[in-house]
């Protein structure tokens, strides 16, 4: 189960005076919203947008979740938001060692448990028995520049515009 984890675009904003007076609404949009796609950018089907995807015939899940969903600050140096009730506030961090990473399976129907990963024992899971994902600290990200299909359409409508004198 997720709670949702909305990004603030606005704020509430009054403008105007007497007649003229009107009300900007709130607006958010839903970060948490994980959504399904392929994110192999040499597949025709590429979906750069995509969070997640289950490969049912090979077994193979994958699963991207921007750091901002995890609280995580900086994490080329494993920074994660600390105790924002403490007296730091939001200015408050802690240095961890990775990411515990546990998985569930569940009937959508029956809503039972079919699988977990650890293994349950007596029926729980243990933390100490998670899947604990480590990274390098690093300075500068690593990146791969490929053209995007949006390119080509551009250089297409470019190349039939004509400069002014």
């Amino acid at each position: 189960m997720f709670n949702p984890i909305r990004l603030a675009l606005n704020k509430e904003l009054a403008i105007g005076e007497g007649k003229n007076k009107r009300t900007i609404p709130f607006d958010a949009y839903e970060t948490g919203k994980l959504q399904e796609g392929n994110s192999d950018p040499n597949s025709s089907s590429f979906d750069s947008l995509a969070d997640f995807k289950v490969n049912e015939s090979n077994g193979i899940a994958e699963l991207r979740i921007p750091w901002a969903l995890l609280n995580v600050k900086d994490p080329s140096q494993k920074e994660i938001m600390g105790d924002i009730w403490s007296k730091k506030g939001l200015e408050s961090s802690e240095k961890i060692k990775g990411i515990q990473v546990g998985v569930v399976a569940v009937n959508k129907k029956s809503n039972d448990v079919e699988d977990t990963f650890p293994t349950q024992k007596k029926g729980e899971l243990l933390l100490k028995d998670f899947y604990l994902y480590k990274w390098k600290n690093w300075e500068y990200p690593t990146f791969h520049e490929r053209i995007k299909p949006s390119y080509f359409i551009l250089q297409k409508t470019c190349g039939r515009l004509q400069a002014e004198e």
